[in-house]
Protein backbone atom coordinates (compact mmCIF):
# COMPACT_ATOMS: atom_id res chain seq x y z
CA UNK A 1 0.00 0.00 0.00
CA UNK A 2 1.39 3.38 -0.97
CA UNK A 3 1.36 6.51 1.54
CA UNK A 4 0.16 9.89 0.29
CA UNK A 5 2.83 11.66 1.36
CA UNK A 6 0.56 15.08 0.52
CA UNK A 7 -1.92 15.14 3.15
CA UNK A 8 -0.05 16.43 6.35
CA UNK A 9 -0.12 13.96 9.42
CA UNK A 10 -2.79 14.52 11.97
CA UNK A 11 -1.71 16.59 14.94
CA UNK A 12 -4.26 15.39 17.35
CA UNK A 13 -4.82 11.70 18.55
CA UNK A 14 -8.01 11.13 20.15
CA UNK A 15 -7.30 7.99 22.44
CA UNK A 16 -4.17 9.84 23.59
CA UNK A 17 -6.43 13.41 24.36
CA UNK A 18 -8.44 10.89 25.99
CA UNK A 19 -5.87 8.89 28.05
CA UNK A 20 -3.46 11.83 29.08
CA UNK A 21 -5.34 15.07 29.24
CA UNK A 22 -4.17 17.20 32.31
CA UNK A 23 -5.04 20.64 33.66
CA UNK A 24 -3.86 23.31 32.13
CA UNK A 25 -1.15 25.01 33.85
CA UNK A 26 -1.43 28.33 35.48
CA UNK A 27 0.51 31.01 35.40
CA UNK A 28 3.44 31.03 38.39
CA UNK A 29 2.85 34.77 38.78
CA UNK A 30 -0.68 36.95 38.47
CA UNK A 31 -0.25 40.10 35.49
CA UNK A 32 -3.86 41.70 36.85
CA UNK A 33 -3.10 44.99 37.32
CA UNK A 34 -5.54 47.50 38.41
CA UNK A 35 -4.90 51.88 38.80
CA UNK A 36 -6.99 52.51 41.96
CA UNK A 37 -8.37 51.29 44.84
CA UNK A 38 -12.02 49.50 44.55
CA UNK A 39 -11.16 48.46 40.85
CA UNK A 40 -10.57 45.00 41.61
CA UNK A 41 -11.13 42.51 45.48
CA UNK A 42 -10.84 39.07 45.46
CA UNK A 43 -12.43 37.03 48.17
CA UNK A 44 -12.82 33.85 49.83
CA UNK A 45 -13.88 32.32 53.04
CA UNK A 46 -12.29 29.92 55.02
CA UNK A 47 -14.23 27.67 57.40
CA UNK A 48 -15.95 25.64 58.48
CA UNK A 49 -13.27 25.48 61.78
CA UNK A 50 -13.13 22.29 63.71
CA UNK A 51 -12.99 24.36 67.14
CA UNK A 52 -15.49 27.02 67.65
CA UNK A 53 -13.69 30.48 68.22
CA UNK A 54 -13.77 32.08 71.39
CA UNK A 55 -16.90 34.56 70.26
CA UNK A 56 -18.98 31.43 68.24
CA UNK A 57 -16.71 32.35 64.96
CA UNK A 58 -16.23 29.10 62.74
CA UNK A 59 -16.06 31.50 59.66
CA UNK A 60 -14.11 34.05 58.68
CA UNK A 61 -13.63 36.07 54.82
CA UNK A 62 -10.63 37.57 53.57
CA UNK A 63 -11.23 40.72 51.00
CA UNK A 64 -7.67 42.12 49.59
CA UNK A 65 -7.74 45.10 47.17
CA UNK A 66 -5.46 43.97 44.83
CA UNK A 67 -4.30 47.69 43.22
CA UNK A 68 -2.86 47.87 47.34
CA UNK A 69 -3.07 44.08 48.97
CA UNK A 70 -4.73 45.49 51.68
CA UNK A 71 -6.60 42.67 53.79
CA UNK A 72 -9.55 43.51 55.27
CA UNK A 73 -11.69 39.79 57.72
CA UNK A 74 -14.77 39.33 58.79
CA UNK A 75 -15.61 36.43 61.15
CA UNK A 76 -18.80 34.59 61.31
CA UNK A 77 -20.75 31.90 62.95
CA UNK A 78 -22.00 29.84 59.61
CA UNK A 79 -21.08 30.81 55.77
CA UNK A 80 -25.00 31.83 55.49
CA UNK A 81 -23.55 35.61 56.52
CA UNK A 82 -21.47 36.59 53.48
CA UNK A 83 -23.98 39.05 52.23
CA UNK A 84 -23.27 41.06 55.69
CA UNK A 85 -19.47 40.73 54.69
CA UNK A 86 -19.56 42.02 51.26
CA UNK A 87 -22.16 44.76 52.45
CA UNK A 88 -19.80 45.80 55.21
CA UNK A 89 -16.54 45.66 53.36
CA UNK A 90 -18.69 47.45 50.61
CA UNK A 91 -19.35 50.26 52.77
CA UNK A 92 -15.40 50.23 54.47
CA UNK A 93 -14.82 51.44 51.13
CA UNK A 94 -17.05 54.06 50.42
CA UNK A 95 -16.95 55.89 54.05
CA UNK A 96 -12.37 55.59 54.61
CA UNK A 97 -11.52 55.89 51.09
CA UNK A 98 -14.88 57.45 49.29
CA UNK A 99 -14.77 54.84 46.43
CA UNK A 100 -17.12 52.18 45.10
CA UNK A 101 -16.58 48.67 45.11
CA UNK A 102 -16.58 47.92 41.56
CA UNK A 103 -15.61 44.44 40.89
CA UNK A 104 -15.26 41.47 42.88
CA UNK A 105 -13.45 37.71 41.90
CA UNK A 106 -14.38 34.73 43.99
CA UNK A 107 -14.60 31.33 43.39
CA UNK A 108 -17.92 29.01 42.44
CA UNK A 109 -18.73 28.35 46.18
CA UNK A 110 -22.29 28.69 47.46
CA UNK A 111 -21.69 31.23 49.71
CA UNK A 112 -20.72 33.57 46.96
CA UNK A 113 -22.67 32.75 44.28
CA UNK A 114 -26.38 33.02 45.00
CA UNK A 115 -29.09 35.11 44.35
CA UNK A 116 -29.18 37.54 47.28
CA UNK A 117 -25.63 38.54 46.78
CA UNK A 118 -25.66 38.57 42.89
CA UNK A 119 -28.88 40.76 43.39
CA UNK A 120 -26.90 42.98 46.14
CA UNK A 121 -23.85 43.76 43.64
CA UNK A 122 -26.09 44.22 40.44
CA UNK A 123 -28.33 46.64 42.65
CA UNK A 124 -25.04 48.52 43.38
CA UNK A 125 -22.93 48.01 39.61
CA UNK A 126 -20.28 45.89 41.22
CA UNK A 127 -19.43 43.60 38.39
CA UNK A 128 -19.20 40.08 39.93
CA UNK A 129 -16.43 37.69 38.00
CA UNK A 130 -15.80 33.59 38.82
CA UNK A 131 -12.80 31.58 38.57
CA UNK A 132 -13.63 28.21 35.94
CA UNK A 133 -15.18 25.07 37.75
CA UNK A 134 -12.06 23.81 39.54
CA UNK A 135 -9.43 26.44 38.77
CA UNK A 136 -9.60 28.10 42.65
CA UNK A 137 -5.57 28.90 41.36
CA UNK A 138 -7.38 31.49 38.90
CA UNK A 139 -8.05 33.19 42.02
CA UNK A 140 -4.27 33.32 42.95
CA UNK A 141 -3.81 36.78 44.93
CA UNK A 142 -6.97 35.45 47.22
CA UNK A 143 -5.33 32.07 47.57
CA UNK A 144 -1.85 33.38 48.96
CA UNK A 145 -3.13 36.12 51.55
CA UNK A 146 -5.11 32.96 52.94
CA UNK A 147 -1.59 30.61 52.82
CA UNK A 148 -0.33 33.96 54.43
CA UNK A 149 -2.72 34.49 56.90
CA UNK A 150 -3.26 30.78 58.26
CA UNK A 151 -0.17 29.67 58.32
CA UNK A 152 1.32 32.99 60.09
CA UNK A 153 -1.77 32.19 62.32
CA UNK A 154 -0.95 28.75 62.97
CA UNK A 155 2.80 29.60 63.83
CA UNK A 156 2.05 32.27 66.58
CA UNK A 157 -0.63 29.91 68.55
CA UNK A 158 1.63 27.08 68.36
CA UNK A 159 4.57 28.86 69.33
CA UNK A 160 2.57 30.97 71.99
CA UNK A 161 1.08 27.24 72.95
CA UNK A 162 -2.31 29.09 73.51
CA UNK A 163 -5.73 27.45 73.39
CA UNK A 164 -6.90 26.65 69.75
CA UNK A 165 -10.48 28.50 70.47
CA UNK A 166 -8.34 31.60 70.15
CA UNK A 167 -7.69 31.11 66.29
CA UNK A 168 -9.81 34.14 65.42
CA UNK A 169 -7.07 36.45 67.52
CA UNK A 170 -4.85 34.62 65.78
CA UNK A 171 -6.23 35.25 62.22
CA UNK A 172 -7.12 39.07 63.48
CA UNK A 173 -3.31 39.56 64.21
CA UNK A 174 -1.78 37.91 61.40
CA UNK A 175 -4.10 39.88 58.81
CA UNK A 176 -3.02 43.18 61.09
CA UNK A 177 1.08 42.22 61.05
CA UNK A 178 0.30 41.48 56.67
CA UNK A 179 -1.13 44.99 56.16
CA UNK A 180 2.43 46.41 57.44
CA UNK A 181 4.83 44.04 56.17
CA UNK A 182 6.73 44.64 52.93
CA UNK A 183 5.28 42.87 49.80
CA UNK A 184 7.17 41.85 46.51
CA UNK A 185 3.36 43.29 44.61
CA UNK A 186 4.30 46.83 46.09
CA UNK A 187 7.91 47.88 45.68
CA UNK A 188 8.93 49.94 48.84
CA UNK A 189 5.77 50.13 50.08
CA UNK A 190 3.57 47.96 51.84
CA UNK A 191 -0.32 47.66 51.59
CA UNK A 192 -0.79 49.88 55.00
CA UNK A 193 1.07 52.72 52.86
CA UNK A 194 -0.19 52.03 49.56
CA UNK A 195 -3.95 52.31 50.67
CA UNK A 196 -4.21 54.85 53.67
CA UNK A 197 -1.24 56.90 52.11
CA UNK A 198 1.07 57.39 54.90
CA UNK A 199 3.60 54.69 56.59
CA UNK A 200 2.90 53.10 59.81
CA UNK A 201 3.61 52.64 62.98
CA UNK A 202 4.76 49.83 63.78
CA UNK A 203 6.78 50.66 67.49
CA UNK A 204 4.15 49.40 69.40
CA UNK A 205 3.95 45.82 67.81
CA UNK A 206 4.37 42.70 70.17
CA UNK A 207 5.27 39.01 69.94
CA UNK A 208 1.28 37.49 69.98
CA UNK A 209 1.08 35.38 73.40
CA UNK A 210 3.61 37.66 75.27
CA UNK A 211 3.11 37.67 78.97
CA UNK A 212 1.69 40.91 79.85
CA UNK A 213 0.42 42.26 83.46
CA UNK A 214 -3.24 44.15 83.10
CA UNK A 215 -4.17 46.30 86.10
CA UNK A 216 -7.50 44.73 87.84
CA UNK A 217 -9.94 47.33 88.03
CA UNK A 218 -13.21 45.56 89.29
CA UNK A 219 -14.56 47.09 92.47
CA UNK A 220 -14.42 43.39 94.43
CA UNK A 221 -10.97 43.59 94.88
CA UNK A 222 -9.81 44.18 98.55
CA UNK A 223 -7.27 45.84 100.10
CA UNK A 224 -4.38 43.35 99.72
CA UNK A 225 -5.51 41.34 96.90
CA UNK A 226 -2.71 41.70 93.82
CA UNK A 227 -3.33 44.61 91.73
CA UNK A 228 -2.33 42.94 88.56
CA UNK A 229 -3.26 39.98 86.67
CA UNK A 230 -0.65 37.68 84.37
CA UNK A 231 -2.45 37.78 80.84
CA UNK A 232 -1.21 37.11 77.28
CA UNK A 233 -1.48 39.97 74.52
CA UNK A 234 -3.65 39.09 71.61
CA UNK A 235 -3.30 41.97 69.54
CA UNK A 236 -4.95 45.47 69.32
CA UNK A 237 -8.97 46.69 69.86
CA UNK A 238 -10.68 48.09 66.66
CA UNK A 239 -13.03 50.06 68.84
CA UNK A 240 -10.71 51.73 71.51
CA UNK A 241 -7.35 52.49 71.88
CA UNK A 242 -6.44 49.43 73.60
CA UNK A 243 -4.48 46.08 74.22
CA UNK A 244 -6.69 42.34 73.46
CA UNK A 245 -5.57 40.18 76.07
CA UNK A 246 -6.54 36.86 77.00
CA UNK A 247 -6.98 35.79 80.22
CA UNK A 248 -6.38 32.39 81.47
CA UNK A 249 -8.05 32.32 85.16
CA UNK A 250 -11.22 33.60 83.23
CA UNK A 251 -10.96 31.85 79.54
CA UNK A 252 -11.83 35.35 78.38
CA UNK A 253 -10.87 38.03 76.00
CA UNK A 254 -10.64 41.57 77.29
CA UNK A 255 -9.93 45.01 76.27
CA UNK A 256 -7.14 47.34 78.50
CA UNK A 257 -5.13 49.86 78.32
CA UNK A 258 -3.36 49.36 81.55
CA UNK A 259 -0.88 47.15 80.22
CA UNK A 260 3.02 45.96 81.02
CA UNK A 261 4.33 43.62 78.90
CA UNK A 262 7.16 41.08 80.99
CA UNK A 263 10.96 41.93 80.44
CA UNK A 264 12.76 38.78 79.55
CA UNK A 265 13.96 36.88 81.63
CA UNK A 266 11.90 37.92 84.69
CA UNK A 267 10.23 34.63 86.17
CA UNK A 268 6.70 34.91 86.02
CA UNK A 269 4.14 33.88 88.56
CA UNK A 270 0.24 32.99 88.52
CA UNK A 271 -2.16 32.99 90.69
CA UNK A 272 -4.59 35.32 92.41
CA UNK A 273 -5.87 36.00 95.98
Amino acid sequence: MSVDETVPPSSQCRACIEAKQRVKPFPKASFTRVGQIGDLTVCDMWGPARYRGIHGEYYFTLFTDVCTRYATRYFSTDKKHQLDAVRAYRAFLKTQKNVRLKTIRVDNGKEFVNRSIKQFLRAHGTQLELTAPHSSAQNGIAERSFLTVLNAARAMLFEANLPTNLWPEAVNYAVYLKNRAPTRALPNKTPFEAFWGHKPNVSHLREFGAPCWVLRQDTSLHKLARKSRLCRFLGFSEESRAYRLYDPATRQVITSRNVIFERPGLPSRGGDT
